[in-house]
């Protein structure tokens, strides 16, 4: 039998919250790093991919003569090249050590144009020149050299991504003069596509949190695992002191109904023996006679007590071949019936439908189940129109025997312990019917050794039926 106490629930609860919070933490801060990481990974390959897709777009300059010219004679050229004057002078030195034919020249459109050719070159060229020369970046990306055309730049991210073995959906977002709307959802990077601070492109990835999860898929698992294992181990031991204290609890009914069921006779047996020594009852032959009749069936009904408890523990121990017989069973039925005729008013009603009236089992055992089930049916019955049905019926192979009676019932909550040993359905009080609570586990054991089976049903307030089902010879 399980008991609950919200003790046992709260020992549970403070050993399971810590260890279920330190797992979602640690599974929470996996998944940051995780996502970090991708981060990190995925900003490199994008800047690579920007850079090849940027040094594709410039070269451009190389193959179109007209915007070299648009660029070379561009007024943003030209005001960088008055920043950047610088004149050669040639000169002629006479034999006396004396300069004539002085000429300057202004070289610094020269060197722009040269150095804009060099700088678009190579990619990494032109990388280097964002933190040499951003002025001169600034007049490019005015004629849009540096601003990566979007099916290239796509191509290029994918394969970077490719290579760094972050093969992801992505998307690609352009921004001119508006911050990033995304920020850093799905892990987007911006990168400034041109001179101005406020020209931005981005790259999302839409399915990010479900590559993460995926990826994380096997520590989500050993994780749940492992709470499930300590939820387990604690369900365990929650139903191990469970049971133990149902055992307790068993153990100090059982003391105190065999202390009250042998301490009755024996109070019964001093009183009458008291009686007869003190009260000149050994002289009056019919009192003597009536004294002694009431002491031997007290002393019976202590000695049938005992040999209850001793074939018990005797049936588990013995191991001997069943015997097996055919008898009459409606005769049986009625016998046992008449045994308890003098107890209280019953109605029985018996239905047998078996060929013959004669089934071949043990007989010794069935007497014995059928004599424990009507024994509680007429205990648990009504104290005004008690009754007991029995029933049995067969089939090809079996033999079905039902035993009911219209009692108080059980709770369905105790129904699956009835069969236990020494276990009594919870009542107010446990002396108010008779026994050790091994009457039904007796029974069941008798049934199992005949290779059968027995099933409980019960209503409050109802009645109960047992149903018991035995093999054609055993």
């Amino acid at each position: 039998m399980v008991f609950t106490s919200k003790k046992q629930i709260y020992i549970i609860l403070i050993i399971l919250l810590p260890v279920a919070g330190f797992q979602v933490w640690w599974l929470k801060d996996m998944y940051t790093d995780h996502r970090l990481a991708f981060s990190a990974l995925a900003a490199r390959a994008i800047a690579t991919a920007q850079s090849e897709a940027t040094y594709q777009q410039a070269q451009r300059l190389k193959t179109d003569s007209v915007l070299r010219s648009r660029l070379f004679a561009s007024p943003a050229l030209q005001e960088y090249n008055k920043k950047k004057q610088f004149l050669v002078l040639k000169y002629d030195m006479d034999s006396s050590g004396g300069i004539s034919n002085i000429e300057g020249t202004n070289q610094s459109q020269e060197a722009s144009e040269k150095k804009i050719m060099e700088m678009i070159s190579a990619p990494d060229a032109l990388e280097n020149a964002k933190r040499t020369d951003p002025a001169l970046l600034a007049v490019l990306s005015q004629f849009n050299l540096l601003y990566p055309d979007s099916v290239l730049l796509h191509a290029y991210i994918k394969a970077a991504l490719k290579t760094n073995d972050l093969e992801q959906p992505f998307d690609i977002r352009f921004y001119t003069n508006v911050p990033d709307p995304d920020g850093k959802k799905n892990a987007a990077t911006s990168m400034p596509f041109s001179g101005g601070p406020d020209n931005y492109w981005t790259v999302s990835f839409p399915q990010l949190s479900q590559y993460l999860l995926k990826k994380m898929l096997l520590p989500f698992i050993v994780s749940l695992l492992l709470v499930l294992l300590i939820l387990g181990g604690l369900v365990l031991l929650w139903r191990g002191m469970a049971k133990q204290k149902a055992i307790e609890q068993m153990r100090a009914n059982l003391l105190s109904n065999i202390t009250h069921e042998l301490k009755t006779p024996l109070t019964v047996l001093s009183a009458l023996n008291e009686v007869l020594l003190s009260h000149n009852g050994i002289e009056d032959t019919d009192k003597a006679k009536r004294y002694l009749t009431l002491s031997k069936g007290e002393l019976t009904r202590l000695e049938q007590q005992i040999d209850h408890i001793i074939s018990v523990a005797r049936l588990e121990e013995e191991s001997t071949p069943i015997a097996q017989e055919t008898f009459h069973i409606y005769s049986l039925i009625a016998s046992i019936t008449d045994r308890f005729s003098s107890i209280k008013p019953i109605e029985y009603s018996v239905s047998v439908e078996v060929k013959n009236d004669l089934m071949l089992t043990s007989k010794q055992y069935v007497s014995t189940i059928l004599t424990n089930l009507i024994d509680n049916a007429v205990k648990y019955s009504r104290e005004d129109d008690a009754k007991v049905s029995i029933t049995v019926f067969e089939d090809a192979s079996y033999y079905w025997l039902k035993v009911a009676d219209n009692g108080k019932g059980i709770d369905k909550q105790y129904l699956p312990y009835v069969f236990d040993k020494f276990y009594r359905v919870p009542d107010n009080d446990v002396h108010d019917v008779k026994g050790y609570g091994l009457g039904l586990s007796y029974v069941q054991e008798l049934i199992n050794r005949l290779n059968g089976s027995i099933k409980v049903s019960s209503e409050k307030g109802t009645g109960t039926c047992f149903t018991i089902k035995l093999p054609k010879g055993g």
